[in-house]
């Protein structure tokens, strides 16, 4: 799954 960067979203990029 492709994570968005954290300027979008901070937890998704630690979310994996």
């Amino acid at each position: 799954m492709i994570c968005p960067p954290p300027a979008i979203s901070p937890r998704w990029h630690r979310a994996q």
